[in-house]
């Protein structure tokens, strides 16, 4: 019998790792905030808009004839929306800016993010961020506005 009919057996390294092995450092204090979502409050204690956040990981190419990934990093990528807050003279509402950005994990603002709060241009806003069920329903609300499938 030949190799392709089952015969043999034997285990072959083509190099890769596995996407169950832990090839990527875990940094177990940015937990809380992989798939995080919650509700940004003002000074007031009004809710003001929605923070979603989440852990990715960035590789670094390396090699000239065979091109790799290297040097994986995590960094957390946050997403704001904010509430209208007022509506224009045609009758939309005005909406705050929509807010994307990336941190390393020893940034100042990872730190604030973990210990529930938002340095907001021109203010502080407060994080309050859900757990479990009301998690879940706030995703929900989240993917339906923005028309994303995940």
């Amino acid at each position: 019998m030949s190799i392709f009919e089952g015969d043999d057996e034997t285990e072959v390294d083509l190099g890769r790792v596995s996407e169950l092995a832990s090839a990527v450092p875990h940094d177990l204090r940015l937990d809380p905030l992989r798939g995080a979502i919650g509700a940004l409050l003002d000074e007031a204690g009004t809710r003001v808009g929605t923070i979603v956040a989440d852990v990715e990981v960035w590789w670094r190419k390396e090699g000239l004839l065979r091109r790799r990934d290297v040097d994986p990093r995590e960094s957390v990528i946050v997403e704001v929306s904010f509430d209208p807050v007022a509506l224009d003279d045609d009758g939309y509402p005005t909406v705050l800016p929509w807010v994307e950005a990336s941190f390393e994990a020893d940034d100042v603002e990872v730190a604030d993010l973990l210990s529930g709060r938002l340095a907001y241009p021109d203010r502080d806003l407060a994080i309050t961020w859900f757990g479990a069920g009301d998690a879940a329903r706030e995703r929900l609300a989240w993917h339906t506005r923005f028309d994303d499938p995940a």
